[in-house]
């Protein structure tokens, strides 16, 4: 009886030092366990200039029966294979496609409330069938048009209010959203919840961070995605099935790799006062992020600098395997980067205005990776 009582007695210790173990391993590899951890690899080498590491710097010209096209408020910039841009525009109130060569060929949809309208475009992507996509926030609806006109042809309703979005291989949505327990979800073709995944560090600071539309999905065409949360700078590669397969992440938190506490419990994630403005200013918040292409097998990620209502932009690159391109590169022009393709990077030159101040027309740069 004894013996028996030992043997349970060691069998109940091998159980909770396997639990422990469990848990030191879960509490290590973060939100979503299981993944290989990778620290991103930097040297004195790094480059740190624009110049050093983009060049052929194309200012782009759209035109519309022989007359320039203007864009004013350029929110997304998508290009599809044969290489069309996709183009919304806040202020003109829709989505454009113009071809390669900049000739507008036709408006997408329309601004309203019908099927196949919008309010604001939040997110736009392509599947690999050439279906065009993009997330209405505010009609909370994914709306698809279909080659090779892209007239509408259907709607999938969504409650969620989604920051950004990518197509699986098989026609299933890849969403980032700001709300509930888990910030990865995945929908089918008529927006049935398949899987999610993802449980941030801090729900407060994750509330906080949805005022100013932070964090990304990157799509590595039949691989997977990666993902960046704006609290910290680790970028996750998930496989379509929201499988982690890698962590990236800074080994030593600096100004160009932030990492950030949670947020004060003093301050409310549902306001921004002067005392938030003072929390929020004092770091760089990893943003947008873009795969530059299969030949070069690298992505890229921005950060957001914010001082005194203005915002100004910075750039790491990476490969999938932590080798650091470059580090903590300005974006010229005070601009944002919007889209990257094909070894191009797609830069929105800041805002200007003629002396009644009216917005002058914005330009868009194309920028050659050199590597």
């Amino acid at each position: 009886m004894v013996k028996n009582c030992d043997g349970s007695r060691n069998i109940l210790i091998s159980l909770l030092a396997f639990l422990v173990v469990a848990f030191a391993v879960s509490c290590k590899t973060g939100p979503a366990a299981g993944g290989n951890e990778i620290a991103l690899k930097i040297d004195k080498h790094t480059p740190s200039q624009w110049g050093d590491i983009f060049g052929e710097d194309t200012v782009l010209s759209f035109t519309k029966d022989g007359e320039e096209f203007e864009l004013f408020h350029i929110g997304s910039v998508t290009l599809d294979d044969s290489g069309d841009y996709f183009i919304s525009d806040g202020k003109r109130g829709g989505i454009f496609q113009f071809n390669s060569a900049g000739e507008y060929m036709r408006s997408i949809g329309a601004r309203g409330e019908g099927p196949g309208e919008y309010s604001f475009v939040a997110a736009s992507c392509f599947d690999r069938e050439k279906n065009f996509y993009i997330f209405d926030i505010g009609k909370r609806r994914i709306n698809k048009y279909s080659p090779p006109t892209y007239q509408y042809e259907s709607q999938v309703p969504s409650s969620l209010s989604i920051w950004d979005m990518i197509v699986d291989n098989n026609g299933n949505f890849i969403l980032f959203v700001h709300q509930g327990e888990k910030l990865l979800r995945k929908l089918d073709r008529v927006g049935h919840v398949t899987g999610e995944t993802f449980v941030p560090r801090d729900d407060l600071l994750t509330k906080f961070f949805s005022r100013f539309g932070l964090g990304r999905l990157s799509n590595i065409p039949d691989e997977g995605f990666l993902f960046i949360w704006p609290g910290e700078y680790k970028i996750y590669f998930f496989d379509y099935d929201l499988s982690l397969k890698k962590i990236l992440y800074a080994g030593t938190p600096s100004h160009y790799f932030p990492a950030f506490e949670k947020l004060p419990r003093s301050l409310s994630p549902y306001n921004y006062t002067p005392a938030h403005a003072r929390w929020w200013e004092k770091a760089l918040h990893p943003g947008l992020m873009y795969y530059l292409g299969e030949r070069e097998r690298l992505f890229v990620v921005v950060l957001a600098e914010f001082k005194n209502l203005s915002q100004k932009y910075y750039l790491n690159v990476h490969d999938l395997d932590g080798k650091t391109y470059a580090a903590g590169v300005e974006v010229p022009f005070d601009g944002i980067v919007r889209y990257a393709k094909d070894g191009y990077i797609y830069v929105v030159e800041e805002s200007s205005f003629n002396d009644k101040g009216e917005p002058l027309p914005l330009k868009l740069h194309r920028f050659k990776f050199k590597h």
